[in-house]
């Protein structure tokens, strides 16, 4: 049996000079920082203090070069968000996307043993009408019933003692999976649609990363078109 992979969804890196992300993780190590669920962060506006303008230039210049690439009708991709996530030893984060976004990003500043980033997507096959799913071997839900098909990530997959993601039913696995290990100055962009999580730091080094999402600006045509 031979499986074709078709329909992916591209996910584009670009690479900093390290004098720009280690300014950077400099400038986060100063923030002030408050405790998430599960990890820390600073504040979502970074992007309009002036300390950060060559690393928001650069990073603009990414994601104009995607823009471009993909071919959106707008004048300009702005960023609206952006934020320093911080992990110590043993934080992750859940996975989530991010509403009312076109492109999201991270950047890190610094690798360490653990903390991928992990993309994952429905498996297409398994979305049915036709109830083919095992009994789930985890719940987190009281009320339900085995066998009741669950989208929850965390309900199909976990991490083991090495901090390595692996399946909790041995062949049945609903999600597409792949992960981005950090590099020093690697920057990924993904649509903000995309299911992402962190894997916990393993290291005893902190974790710094800058995520930030986009939105576009002046877009759509005739009656519709979007300016701000």
């Amino acid at each position: 049996m031979e499986e074709i992979d078709i329909l992916p969804t591209t996910v584009y890196s670009f690479n900093s000079e390290s004098r720009l992300h280690e300014n950077v993780r400099k400038l986060v190590e100063r923030e002030t920082r408050s405790k998430n669920r599960e990890n820390y962060a600073t504040r979502h506006d970074l992007y309009t203090k002036k300390e950060y303008a060559e690393c928001v230039d650069w990073l603009k210049a990414c994601v104009d070069e995607v823009t471009q690439k993909l071919g959106y009708a707008c004048k300009s991709m702005e960023i609206t968000q952006m934020t320093a996530a911080i992990a110590t030893k043993g934080q992750t984060h859940h996975p989530h996307d991010h509403s009312n976004s076109v492109i999201s990003g991270v950047w890190y500043l610094n690798a360490v043993e653990g903390g991928e980033t992990v993309l994952f997507d429905v498996n297409r096959w398994h979305v049915s009408p036709v109830r083919l799913d095992p009994s789930r071997p985890h719940t987190t839900d009281p009320h339900g019933s085995h066998g009741a098909f669950s989208f929850k990530f965390y309900e199909w997959y976990k991490y083991d003692a090495n901090g390595r993601l692996t399946p909790r039913h041995d062949k049945f696995n609903p999600f597409v999976v792949a992960t981005v290990r950090p590099e020093p100055g690697k920057l990924i962009l993904f649509p903000a649609w995309l299911l992402h999580a962190v894997a916990p730091n393993l290291s005893r080094e902190t974790r710094y990363t800058i995520a930030f999402n986009c939105f576009p600006r002046g877009f759509g045509y005739g009656s519709h078109k979007v300016d701000y």
